[in-house]
């Protein structure tokens, strides 16, 4: 044991002699052997001792009741003045063996322990952190003038470390900025965290530990050698109570491409089965596209595919048509049973290919100019896409865009003030054409996957994508081993698991998940609003993407073995539980839709 300084002494004393009014969880057990919990609010000190066998029970308690009680306590909010000035006495008391250009605190709790700090050692304190999305995950953000290359070593300063679990994130998130971190601790549980940050390779500094502090109470009498041994019995083991899920609901999603196959090609999939995978994959809406081996380009074809999707769809179903030189005289018809028209200026999929120039113009022209008109258009094709739009005064939505160069002429075309929307596959967010190389033909598909420089340019452009899609293209493993092989992948299961996976890395939000696939799908195609009707994820299950289990015939996905974190556990659909736990519930309740 390490002998306390007379300034950490001091600091063990008020720690133990500061009473403050907080809200502690009690657990009481009744005859029945079950368990009750209740808040009392009563004076406690920052580290405090049971008053009774019914304290101190945290909240997960709740879920698993009879875990073990903590025979101590340890809080530091809301502390007096002269508490804080002690605290931050006791951390400038520690040798840092290295230079440091600013301190910061985390979590919050720590922020003002950091100030304190900052006030007697004369190191500067910037608040760097901010919470994002969820209220777990933290990033940094650049504060007067906290940036690498004029403030690079940083300084975390903490309450209390346990099992360091909670720290890694944001310690993580400031190395990758550019930060150099190392980590000084007022008290160390000496429950894992800090071996298991040194193990790592982090520079940690602790003024004291809990062992030590236990000692001098002892010494003091304000704990018997028994109450010592059971609180340093209690944290060796480092009681490890798993978490509540961090379920998050989101509106239930909506994608606007989708190739269900149906008529023509039931092989690959059908309404059914593809509605089932929209369902287990979060998406509550989906729009189908019109390039099946019986095109969507007659009144009477697209009849066909309403009346066939009809007590056969598990979500709602609603319909593109296809965009050609004969269909033109039918889009009076037709233009309100629709969600929009696409044109196909690049090979794909299907016999729908419209390249010469007066065919695409009688097309643009004559398209009612309040409907959406998506185009399928690559490289050179989407600039004359952009300058058709101008001319005609089209609304223009392009699908999965894929290239930088192609961002850069939409990114332009919407500063301009042109009414332009784009959509990115979330493939080409998540793969690039080096995976080609491990996938062969399974990742093959139109457009092709792109450079890394490409995927980044995406992201790093995320505002300007309005929607994220799934393109979900199925065909099967027979299919696609053949020579030539066909172009598509599925996706409608996979999309929003890699969404999630994405927010809790940092590289999205929750709100811009919501914003690209539910407002703005829903604003751009005119989409009806469904009642009591939304998708619980649990944000923090981590889980292997698999073949095993889909809902798609194609029956394999090109994320096969990846790891996420994120998983979605429920849909709600019109107040009805549709899919829980992995598993479709009852029969299709879908319908077809129209725009509002």
């Amino acid at each position: 044991m390490d002998e306390l300084t007379d300034l950490q002494k001091e600091l063990a004393d008020l720690l133990i002699s500061t009473k403050t009014q907080a809200k502690v969880l009690r657990r009481k057990t009744n005859p029945d052997g079950s368990f009750n919990f209740y808040n009392i609010v009563r004076d406690t000190s920052p580290i405090d001792f049971p008053a009774n066998e019914e304290e101190f029970a945290i909240k997960i308690h709740e879920k698993i009741p009879d875990a073990p009680l903590s025979p101590i306590y340890v809080s530091l909010r809301n502390l007096p003045e002269d508490l804080l000035n002690k605290i931050g006495q006791v951390l400038a008391e520690v040798k840092l063996d290295q230079k440091v250009d600013f301190c910061t605190g985390v979590p919050k709790t720590a922020v003002v322990l950091a100030e304190e700090f900052s006030s007697l050692s004369g190191i500067p304190f910037i608040d760097v952190f901010e919470k994002i999305g969820l209220d777990t995950k933290r990033k940094i953000v650049m504060k007067d003038g906290a940036q690498p290359g004029n403030a690079k070593r940083l300084l975390v300063i903490d309450d209390v470390i346990s099992q360091g679990n909670s720290k890694f994130e944001s310690i993580k998130a400031a190395e990758d900025f550019g930060y150099e971190v190392s980590i000084l601790v007022l008290i160390d549980r000496e429950q894992g965290g800090y071996d298991q940050l040194i193990q790592d390779g982090y520079k940690i500094y602790r003024a004291t530990k809990i062992s030590d502090l236990l000692e001098y109470y002892q010494s003091k009498n304000v704990v018997t050698k028994n109450q010592q041994n059971s609180i340093k019995s209690y944290l060796s083991k480092s009681y490890i109570i798993k978490k509540k899920p961090n379920i998050i609901r989101l509106p239930g999603l909506i994608d606007t491409h989708v190739h269900l196959r149906e008529p023509g090609a039931t092989l690959k999939e059908d309404f059914s089965s593809g509605t089932k995978a929209a369902i287990a994959g979060g998406y509550t809406q989906v729009l189908d596209m019109p390039n099946n081996p019986i095109p969507t380009v007659t009144p009477e074809t697209l009849q066909e595919k309403n009346e066939l999707a009809i007590g056969r769809i598990f979500c709602d179903v609603g319909f593109h048509f296809g965009g050609t030189k004969d269909s033109s005289k039918y889009f009076e018809e037709v233009s309100d049973k629709v969600f929009g028209l696409k044109v196909y200026m690049n090979h794909t999929t299907g016999t729908l290919l419209v390249e010469a120039d007066e065919d695409l113009q009688k097309i643009f022209s004559l398209w009612p100019k309040d409907k959406v008109l998506m185009v399928h258009a690559e490289d050179q094709t989407l600039i004359e896409a952009i300058d058709l739009a101008k001319y005609y005064k089209n609304k223009l939505h392009v699908c999965h865009v894929a290239q930088k160069s192609e961002l850069v002429e939409i990114i332009k075309a919407k500063k301009e003030g042109m009414v332009i929307t784009c959509e990115v596959s979330a493939h080409h967010l998540f793969l690039t054409e080096g995976d080609v190389k491990k996938l062969g033909a399974f990742g093959m598909m139109r457009p092709p996957l792109a450079s890394k420089e490409d995927q980044e340019f995406l992201w790093e452009n995320i505002e300007f994508i309005d929607i994220i899609a799934s393109d979900h293209a199925p065909h099967t493993r027979e299919e696609k081993s053949m020579d030539p092989s066909p172009n598509g992948i599925p996706g409608l299961e996979t999309t929003l698991p890699l969404l999630l996976n994405a927010i809790n890395d940092g590289r999205l939000m929750i709100n811009d998940l919501k914003r690209m696939c539910c407002d703005r799908p829903k604003e751009i195609f005119n989409i009806p609003k469904q009642e009591d009707t939304y998708v619980e994820v649990d944000m923090d299950q981590e889980w292997i993407i698999s073949n095993e289990g889909l809902f798609t015939k194609a029956g394999w996905t090109p994320f096969e073995g990846l790891e996420v974190k994120g998983k979605i556990v429920k849909v709600v659909l019109r107040g009805e539980t549709v899919f829980e736990d992995g598993q479709i519930i009852d029969g299709p309740k879908g319908k077809v839709i129209y725009p509002k």
